[in-house]
């Protein structure tokens, strides 16, 4: 999370003060461990206010008249703000202010929700490369779709923040379900809250990052009696925000525990899995050979374990034995030939003046697939409709890429392209994850992506980019495993073709054979040890050399483009023990 101060105007024109403010505020976040910046405004006075209304007694005039700083001043103050550890946030009013931002290197820019439909002004705040936060006190959606695409276009790094223009805000008025509207609609952007609530009221806060805010705004004051300076009543004094900051931990530990013990105490509550007759190696399961009693011992089987009907058992059971985990394959694909664990592509064909030489590279793929049976062929959208015709009266599946290549579409976009190449014939994809969802840990939305399309295609697999996450967010994969199983994903993939777009600039990703076969394990190990029916494939460089390697390491499924096919098919067939790598 992050906290912004909203110093404003409540320097009150004073240097000393504003320091005073930075520095109290700044310890309350060191003290908490609360990542936070604190925020000025910026208005050009000669400019932004019309000449016959400059000695006006009208109220925000005259209050910027008496709080004015120079630039040298704000200089000083964002540099308190990084002695304290601080981020430095500016609020432009104006476009005549824009330059100054750039000149005082100032690292995060907020855009005001009176000024969301400022265009002049807009227009150059997308020019400008840094983080940037855009309150929406307001708005309507139509307006805020036209700012999203604004700064879309640019490729800023910008945020939406609920907020309410009224000062102060009493809760009945705090709309927090727009929040949910904001993430809905932009999901793949952060959403966070501005508030004016008074102090004196419970904070709402806690409830916005419940509801999966993770910046929030609050202005802040400091009395001074002397002076006659009060905070107005939406700012917080110290006492307050420190009030604030223990829920929010507080908040934030209700949020993100985890119990230690859960699966332990509801696992002495389960049915075990028990047969109910002497059961030879490799005799297929059917419902008449099991019953479920408890107690459920350690290693074994339980009653949530619902597909290991029809499936072989590797070991002699003795009648009212448990059926234990190591008893049952957890791999959902037969494997009789090294060809059923292949899913063909020509992605990048253009790239090789070999392929489609003497005819396209579509039918080239289909044709090696239906050679060799490869268990399926991949493509884009735009091709299904052919490939469903070339592929006709053969055993491949035709299957399509969604939401390629950066799974940032949303829901609508994935269901769109899932329906429509069902409708044209494929019979599963494979989807490319949200990312941005991941990093939100956003569960309702990566499984809201996940079940549209399942609903839609039945069998899905999920490139994960895994080499991306073992790198940055390795925690994530296993929150992702849990909610594809959750969501009927019925495989995990990796990508190697292309560095991923979250990269920081000048970043590499690692895609040795170690790295993959290190990631493979842990994966596997996670899905055997919890008993998840869930297999992964392993795409993009592959070789004759590493292939072995991973399939031995747990990938079950292989993406390759089909001019390698029958070189890997061949290497397979002599290296590996089929007969061990069957299953139902």
């Amino acid at each position: 999370m992050f906290f912004v101060f909203e110093m404003a105007n409540n320097h009150m024109g004073s240097v000393e003060h504003g320091k005073l403010l930075i520095e109290t505020f700044g310890k309350l976040a060191k003290k908490y461990g609360i990542n936070a910046g604190i925020k000025l405004q910026f208005r050009n006075l000669p400019t932004f206010i019309h000449k016959d209304f400059k000695d006006s007694d009208l109220k925000y005039v005259k209050r910027f008249n008496e709080t004015a700083l120079t630039e040298y001043q704000f200089k000083i103050l964002l540099d308190c703000m990084v002695e304290n550890n601080l981020k430095t946030v500016v609020t432009p009013f104006d476009n005549e202010s824009l330059p100054m931002i750039e000149r005082l290197g100032v690292d995060v820019v907020k855009v005001a929700s009176c000024s969301i439909d400022d265009w002049p002004l807009l227009d150059e705040v997308s020019e400008i490369d840094k983080k940037i936060i855009i309150s929406t006190g307001g708005a309507d959606f139509d307006t805020l779709r036209k700012v999203y695409r604004l700064f879309k276009s640019k490729g800023r790094d910008f945020a939406f923040m609920h907020c309410v223009g009224e000062y102060p805000t009493p809760n009945s008025h705090a709309n927090l379900q727009r929040i949910r509207d904001l993430k809905y609609e932009f999901s793949d952007i952060q959403v966070g809250l501005s508030t004016h609530e008074p102090p004196a009221e419970k904070s709402i806060v806690p409830l916005a990052l419940a509801m999966g805010c993770d910046i929030v705004e609050k202005h802040i004051a400091i009395p001074n009696v002397e002076e006659g300076w009060k905070p107005n009543e939406y700012s917080c004094t110290p006492e307050q925000i420190e009030d604030l900051f223990k829920e929010i931990v507080s908040t934030q530990k209700t949020i993100d525990g985890k119990s230690d013990n859960e699966i332990k105490a509801l696992a002495s509550l389960k049915r075990g899995v028990y047969v109910k007759s002497d059961l030879e190696k490799g005799h297929l399961l059917t419902s008449d050979d099991l019953y479920y009693s408890m107690p459920l011992q350690e290693g074994q089987l339980d009653a949530s374990y619902y597909n290991v009907i029809g499936r072989n058992i590797n070991n002699e059971i003795i009648k009212d034995s448990p059926l234990m985990k190591s008893d049952v394959t957890t791999n959902k694909i037969r494997i009789i030939d090294p060809a059923d664990r292949f899913d063909l592509s020509y992605a990048f064909a253009n790239n090789f003046s070999s392929l489609g030489k003497y005819k396209s590279p579509l039918v080239e793929m289909v044709e090696v697939a239906k050679d060799i049976s490869a268990r399926s062929a991949l493509v884009h959208l735009d091709e299904v409709e052919e490939l469903v015709k070339l592929l006709k009266g053969s055993n491949v599946r035709p299957e399509v890429l969604i939401d390629f290549p950066d799974g940032m579409g949303g829901v609508n976009t994935k269901k769109i392209q899932a329906q429509l190449a069902k409708d044209l014939g494929a019979v599963g994809g494979d989807m490319v994850i949200n990312l941005h969802a991941v990093q939100r840990r956003d569960k309702k939305r990566l499984m809201k992506e996940f079940k549209t399309v399942v609903n839609i295609l039945g069998e899905v697999k999920v490139i994960a980019q895994i080499p991306y996450l073992w790198k940055y967010d390795r925690d994530a994969i296993k929150w992702i495993i849990d909610i594809a199983v959750e969501s009927g994903i019925y495989c995990i993939k990796d990508w190697t073709t292309r560095e991923n777009f979250l990269l920081p600039d000048g970043d590499t990703l690692d895609y040795a054979d170690n790295t993959r076969v290190d990631y493979i394990k842990f994966i596997q190990n996670y899905i055997s040890d919890n008993n998840l029916p869930l297999i992964i494939k392993i795409a993009g460089r592959v070789t004759t050399d590493n292939s072995e390697l991973f399939i031995n390491s747990g990938a079950t499924l292989v993406g390759i483009s089909y001019r390698k096919a029958n070189t890997l098919r061949k290497t397979l067939i002599n290296s590996l023990d089929l007969i061990d790598n069957k299953s139902p």
